[in-house]
């Protein structure tokens, strides 16, 4: 992430978490930050897209460390998921202060962008922990998954709640070993059970179809091409944006864009010194369409 954008996103979860998100004004983030007004408005349109943006960054923070930990073969099932349960825990209150101050404000509708991310994120989640129960216990009849995946967020939600209020690291510690042994009596009862009393979660009713992210992006990159051809008697810099466009939308045109590749052009994106508010543009719609990867 480009560091401009990550300063202003740090300064505004402080600002957020200490002063509320309706009494921190714009001025108040950009003088936190030491950049003019209109650098603000070169990554964000407005405070509500900040918001979201914010929300974002630490999901994919989330993804990204539960990935890793997938990742490592030096853990069995349990233990993997144990320590991503921790994972959770550490986010959680680490951004105490915030999420606190998100509640507090009921800022549920502030954009009808923020409600549906929201509710796309408890969608990922929920199919995440599904597919974890899932792994963990091969032998529980599949149709179980749905019931336990609620039990099991439930009480994840409600440790999560009282951490918020007592910090103690001891405690914390303890309550991913001891939720995933109270799965195992759980699992144990629905066998004994014939009829599970979910089948499925209508999340998608709940969730608008969002935009195609590859075609905004790709739609996005063209017209960058188009406009930036004309007038590269430019700087040396300049002509390597263009590379780089033409880079991603190669790129792009491949029925399954590798990641890895987008990444990297990202980073030299994000790596100029100076984002006019195009580029910029550009750099929140890859950030957006790599965002929307699913949980693994």
């Amino acid at each position: 992430m480009n560091e401009k954008r990550k300063l202003i996103i740090d300064v505004a979860v402080k600002l957020f978490s200490a002063k509320g998100y309706h009494a921190t004004s714009i001025q108040e983030i950009v003088e936190g930050c030491d950049i003019a007004k209109g650098s603000f408005y070169n990554y964000f349109k407005s405070k509500e897209e900040l918001l979201v943006s914010i929300f974002r960054f630490f999901f994919d923070t989330l993804k990204q460390q539960l990935l890793q930990l997938e990742n490592d073969d030096t853990l069995d099932v349990k233990q993997k998921f144990t320590k991503q349960i921790d994972v959770h825990l550490q986010q959680f209150t680490v951004n105490t202060d915030f999420i606190q101050m998100f509640a507090r404000e009921q800022m549920v509708h502030i954009s009808e962008e923020l409600d549906q991310f929201m509710l796309q994120v408890r969608k990922e989640t929920f199919e995440w922990l599904e597919d974890k129960i899932i792994d963990l216990y091969p032998q529980m009849p599949k149709e179980y998954k749905v019931d336990c995946a609620i039990i099991l967020g439930g009480l994840l939600k409600q440790y999560v709640s009282i951490l918020f209020f007592d910090k103690d690291s001891r405690i914390k510690e303890k309550i991913a070993p001891f939720l995933l042994n109270r799965l195992d009596s759980i699992v144990e009862g629905f066998n004994k059970h014939k009829d599970p009393l979910f089948k499925t979660v209508p999340f998608g009713s709940c969730i608008e179809k969002e935009p195609d992210a590859k075609k905004q992006l790709q739609t996005l990159v063209s017209r960058q091409i188009e406009m930036r051809k004309g007038s590269t008697e430019t700087k040396k810099e300049d002509r390597k944006t263009l590379d780089v466009l033409f880079a991603v939308q190669k790129e792009l045109a491949e029925d399954t864009p590798n990641k890895i590749i987008l990444e990297s052009l990202l980073l030299m994106f994000e790596s100029r010194d100076n984002q006019d508010a195009d580029l910029s543009r550009v750099i929140e719609a890859m950030n957006d369409y790599l965002s929307r990867e699913p949980l693994d």
